[in-house]
């Protein structure tokens, strides 16, 4: 099924769960879970009267998880949002999808999960998540968060979508968030424009920052350095660099979900390969090194070199 089609549907008609069991939202790769979106779900959900427990399967041993669902309490039925299956490896997620690929209750399952996993549920209610959302899913979307709907409105979804072809679920979902609280929307476009431009960017230059990615780094750079003070960028580079030692650290100690709740904010590439690129040492020395450099700039002595110069040694390892 796809996404706007499960819009359109549940929109007509509230259910949210629909024929079968399983509802699974395929998608592309693992860092395109839309979060915002299944929050959503899940609150609209609770205000139906459903009762929903979220399951963690990196932390949860799978037999454990089977036998939750095949369990019900005086026929009771819940609904059981199952999180981070991909975590699983290859012979559990096997399990797991062959179960819930004839599963008939007595709970209703909610997951995420990779195409190629997801498509083993298509005798389930098996969702699509495009790569991109369009004007028309975009309208389909503020429909079903039951959000207010007028020509202006449409008007300056069909001015954002026209803008910007790369709009996922989750910023859809952002834009609409938005939308409830401005008033004149033709001011705003360019505001909302804005902050999905910048938001790409920044993700793009922390990715070849910690590649090493010099070149294309530099090119991303001298587009993006005059968007933000000075002050912006030692307290990124500050957090980044800090989030990216302890991702580094839990990484050496196979303490995956712990990298991942204190990496959630960089690029994906950094959590699955580039970490190895990147020492606790030489992580730990720019930190300090971006940390002197705000220090710098707030008492007047450094100039814009200063940062040029904390790059150069960044990628040259002269950190390490």
């Amino acid at each position: 099924m796809h996404f706007k089609e499960f819009l359109d549907q549940t929109s007509f008609d509230g259910q949210i769960f629909r024929t079968g069991s399983v509802t699974c939202f395929g998608i592309r790769e693992t860092n395109a879970i839309p979060v915002i979106f299944i929050a959503q779900l899940i609150t609209n959900a609770r205000a139906q009267g459903k009762v929903i427990e979220s399951i963690d399967l990196a932390e949860s041993a799978l037999a454990n998880v089977l036998g939750q669902l095949q369990t019900s309490f005086l026929g009771m039925g819940l609904t059981y949002y199952l999180r981070n299956c991909h975590e699983l490896d290859k012979k559990n997620r096997q399990s797991l999808f062959e179960y819930l690929s004839t599963y008939h209750g007595p709970h209703q399952v909610l997951l995420c999960a990779l195409n190629e996993d997801a498509v083993r549920l298509h005798k389930q209610c098996l969702v699509e998540i495009p790569e991109a959302m369009n004007a028309a899913t975009v309208l389909a979307l503020l429909s079903f968060l039951k959000k207010k709907n007028n020509a202006q409105i449409q008007k300056f979804i069909q001015t954002v979508c026209a803008s910007y072809t790369n709009i996922t679920l989750d910023q859809a979902c952002m834009i609409i968030a938005y939308m409830q609280v401005i008033g004149k929307y033709d001011d705003c476009a360019n505001l909302l424009e804005r902050i999905l431009q910048s938001e790409q960017s920044l993700f793009l230059l922390s990715q070849y920052f910690f590649a090493k990615d010099a070149p294309n780094f530099l090119k991303r750079w001298s587009i993006i350095e005059s968007e933000y003070p000075m002050t912006f960028w030692c307290t990124y580079w500050s957090e980044q660099l800090w989030r990216a030692y302890y991702a580094r650290y839990y990484l050496d100690q196979q303490q995956l979900q712990h990298a991942k709740n204190i990496g959630y904010r960089l690029p994906f590439s950094y959590l699955q390969k580039d970490w190895k690129k990147n020492s606790l040492t030489g992580l730990k020395n720019a930190h300090q090194s971006i940390y002197e450099l705000d220090l710098a700039y707030k008492n007047n002595i450094e100039t814009q070199a200063g940062i040029e110069l904390f790059y150069t040694k960044f990628f040259q390892n002269q950190f390490e």
